[in-house]
């Protein structure tokens, strides 16, 4: 598994997809390698992580050094480090392929294409070095796996409809057992009840009109807004000059004070967040996947969403959904009408137990392994 795009808590859902795919790997009871820069093969909490792996299957860790970027170290430094280790065939899990290795069934995963729905988020080198990559990806990996049907759509009617053989959807793992352990975080101490988003706070996440429709209803209700997930400034990859500033615009609101901007959080404070919010409420223009959601749901939250992208689909019709996510209005009665009926919206233990077992880790690494003969 290469990992070496990885930078704990600065690269959004994609890092989570790796780590959930590994647990899956692990429990079905294959050997994992995986490559990392040796930076990040020494943060704190990915070796946290590493310990919980190997408790579980036999796991290595290959550190990966040299200077430059992800893309000059796997092009050029990883297929060097490939050839020292015994392995069978190489997973990619974010779009790129590189050139130079050979001899390895390899399967790379593409998350979305979202540069071509909103190229406002993207400079023009990074949209030419995706169209780029993207291309040389369905051209020469054996697999390619999309995370959803949507972007199995999106990508054929992008790039051509001659790529069909080689792409297989396959879900994100969603690790359930992240979320069994829950430690308060310091900052929520003696709040009042809350309403949860749990989102990196890229543009696509829509997150200014989330504070727009809280500011509406803030005064029919005791709940705060809390949101978690990685400020603009520690996010990788973001458009430094574009973007809502969410602290100053909750001050422009007059809602600062009932506002809470965590940042990026441990599992465990996650796995708090999750398990007492009244609601959970995602406002995205645009999804790949939305692991979010979905950990929402599998956690029995009443789970507010919209209809873009891949939501209705990875969702599995369980959310509640609003047709114009641009509006706040309509955001705000769909969150006032859920906190004044909460149960009416809860999702039945069926349909708990139906998302668990359908995201579950073993299962998406039975696919994958299936893909890779």
């Amino acid at each position: 598994m290469n990992g070496l795009f990885i930078s704990p808590g600065t690269v959004g859902g994609a890092e989570f997809m790796v780590y959930n795919l590994i647990d899956g790997l692990l429990q079905a009871g294959e050997a994992v390698s995986l490559f990392l820069t040796t930076e990040t093969s020494l943060d704190p909490s990915l070796l946290d992580r590493v310990r919980s792996w190997l408790a579980i299957g036999e796991l290595t860790l290959h550190p990966v050094g040299g200077r430059g970027n992800r893309f000059v170290r796997e092009t050029f430094i990883l297929p060097r480090v490939i050839r020292q280790a015994d392995i069978g065939c190489l997973i990619f899990p974010n779009y790129f392929t590189p050139p130079t290795v050979r001899d390895l069934r390899t399967l790379t995963a593409i998350l979305d294409v979202q540069y071509l729905h909103f190229p406002q988020y993207f400079s023009l080198a990074k949209r030419v070095w995706l169209q780029i990559t993207h291309r040389l990806t369905l051209r020469t990996a054996d697999v390619v796996v999309v995370i959803s049907e949507f972007v199995r759509d999106d990508v054929l009617d992008r790039y051509g409809v001659q790529f069909a053989g080689k792409i297989r959807t396959i879900p994100v793992a969603i690790s359930w057992g992240r979320f069994a352990r829950p430690r308060l975080p310091n900052a929520l101490s003696e709040r009042r009840p809350f309403i949860l988003t749990v989102a990196s706070h890229y543009d696509h996440k829509n997150l200014d009109t989330l504070l727009r429709a809280f500011a509406l209803i803030r005064d029919k209700f005791e709940h705060d807004l809390v949101l978690v997930g990685q400020k603009r400034g520690r996010l990788l990859g973001v458009r430094r000059n574009a973007g809502v500033d969410l602290e100053t615009l909750a001050s422009e609101l007059g809602i600062a004070n009932r506002v809470l901007l965590l940042g990026h959080v441990t599992d465990a404070e996650a796995a708090y967040c999750y398990a007492h919010a009244a609601l959970f409420v995602l406002p995205s223009l645009f999804e790949g996947f939305g692991m979010p959601a979905v950990e929402a749901l599998g956690l029995g939250l009443p789970t507010l969403t919209t209809r873009c992208g891949s939501l209705p689909e990875t969702t599995l019709g369980l959310a509640q959904y609003i047709d114009n996510p641009r509006d706040p209005q309509e955001l705000a009665a769909a969150m006032y009408a859920i906190l004044e009926a909460p149960e009416r919206y809860r999702p039945h233990e069926a349909d708990v137990q139906r998302i668990r077992a359908y995201y579950a880790p073993q299962r998406i690494a039975r696919l994958y392994l299936g893909a890779l003969k």
